[in-house]
């Protein structure tokens, strides 16, 4: 939408139609339908614009063949140093000791395979599920922790949704967000004020999947074919890395 509204007139869709004809199972001269979760670009798009004025200015422009891909590396590196730091402060709020914060913080860094998706697989959903999880952890335990609830609450539900719509089967932790405030209530009156946070800054993000699902297809609840994955039972049920 970006690159569209940057060469084009929002939301018409010609400059893509290379891009569709390319595509084997889609015929020519259909609109390009959004194969994947928009939760990547859309975190990442700060970093793409930035790149796509420094071009346009004419200050930088970066020596690889694709600019984009040089933009989802730095943006893909950024949100991998964030969510590091929002371990640490997490862990350290749980322990309160900076040392095993630290060790804690180092050990789970480099003991998963994030880093490679920064560097090898920018574009894919790896680094900034990785951020956007423990975002979303932090506004919790602050929602929990902090006079200001109804404000983390908001945080917590706008964190959830942007995750949701990076990856879907990672619907089912807003349930499990659900039951951390209930167990965990102060009083019934506060537990409503942080359940309607949630769902308020759930809002955003969930209408901007369906505004990009009907803009490119004509339907809000359109799943083409390699969106089929993502919705079994076993995909939705299944433990993953970044859950666990």
């Amino acid at each position: 939408h970006t690159l569209n509204w940057c060469h084009d007139s929002f939301p018409k869709y010609e400059n893509f139609q290379s891009v569709c004809n390319s595509i084997d199972h889609q015929k020519p001269k259909q609109p390009p339908y959004n194969l994947y979760t928009p939760g990547p670009a859309l975190v990442l798009l700060p970093f793409t614009m930035l790149g796509h004025i420094l071009d346009k200015l004419g200050i930088f422009t970066p020596t690889m063949p694709e600019p984009l891909l040089f933009w989802s590396i730095v943006g893909s590196f950024f949100v991998f140093l964030a969510a590091t730091l929002l371990l640490y402060k997490i862990t350290l709020l749980w322990t309160e000791n900076k040392t095993t914060s630290w060790w804690i913080t180092v050990f789970f860094s480099l003991g998963n395979l994030v880093l490679y998706y920064v560097f090898r697989r920018p574009l894919m959903a790896h680094a900034v599920e990785y951020f956007l999880f423990f975002l979303s952890v932090y506004f919790l335990d602050q929602t929990l922790r902090s006079n200001k609830s109804f404000l983390n609450a908001l945080g917590l539900g706008l964190a959830a949704g942007l995750m949701t719509i990076t990856r879907l089967n990672d619907a089912y932790l807003i349930a499990m967000f659900v039951v951390v405030l209930w167990m965990l209530k102060k009083s019934t009156v506060s537990l409503r004020m942080q359940l309607g946070g949630l769902c308020l800054g759930m809002l955003p993000p969930i209408l901007f999947f369906l505004m990009v699902q009907y803009f490119q297809t004509g339907s809000f609840f359109y799943q083409p074919e390699s969106y089929n994955s993502e919705f079994t039972i076993a995909r939705l049920l299944s433990f993953h890395w970044s859950n666990l």
